[in-house]
């Protein structure tokens, strides 16, 4: 049986109903503020204060990272990488102060398509994996194919790479498998 942990999202991307759909029938139990403020990590804060006290949040989603800066502050930084540095701390002291997990979702920079990301590759700032405790990359599969204008396709295979790991030290990945529009673990029973 699954035990329903209160997660709370903070999701700027897609509209509420486009995020529900994704779901399809089976939706998780979390929590979605109203509206959404763009560019105030304190007003985040006071929304997961708020989740904490009235719903016993747990765990937070942030998608994603560059939601949360103001644009411009961003265009009249000298450096981008301390701005989001500042912002990863405060991100840190809050998920310590409500005892609480916080998912970020970061983008990455273009990689080149036959290579496996690393931290090296986040979008802007080394301080979103200096900071974090444990960096998760999810990187879709790819093979060559001559018949694509970019000399490779993508598959339904996928991997989430543990990348850093502060709390034990293990790193690794796990195999996806995209089928029906769900991420399941490759194994060799799901697999055709």
């Amino acid at each position: 049986t699954e035990k329903e942990i209160p997660c709370l999202w903070f999701n700027y991307e897609v509209s509420p109903e486009e995020f529900f759909e994704r779901f399809g029938e089976k939706v998780p139990y979390f929590f979605l503020p109203r509206k959404l403020k763009n560019s105030s990590i304190e007003w985040v804060k006071h929304r997961i204060l708020e989740g904490v006290a009235k719903f016993n949040t747990k765990v937070i989603f942030l998608d994603h990272l560059h939601f949360l800066l103001d644009m411009n502050d961003l265009a009249k930084a000298k450096n981008v990488s301390l701005l989001i540095g500042m912002l990863m701390r405060d991100l840190k002291r809050i998920a310590l102060e409500t005892k609480t997990i916080i998912f970020l979702v970061s983008h990455m920079k273009k990689n080149q398509l036959e290579k496996t990301p690393t931290t090296e590759d986040l979008r802007d700032s080394s301080f979103v994996a200096q900071e974090s405790d444990i960096v998760m990359m999810m990187w879709r599969h790819k093979e060559k194919n001559s018949e694509s204008p970019t000399g490779y396709i993508y598959t339904n295979e996928s991997r989430i790479i543990i990348s850093k790991n502060r709390r034990t030290g293990k790193l690794g990945y796990v195999k996806l498998l995209l089928k029906y529009g769900r991420f399941t673990e490759l194994t060799e029973n799901n697999y055709g």
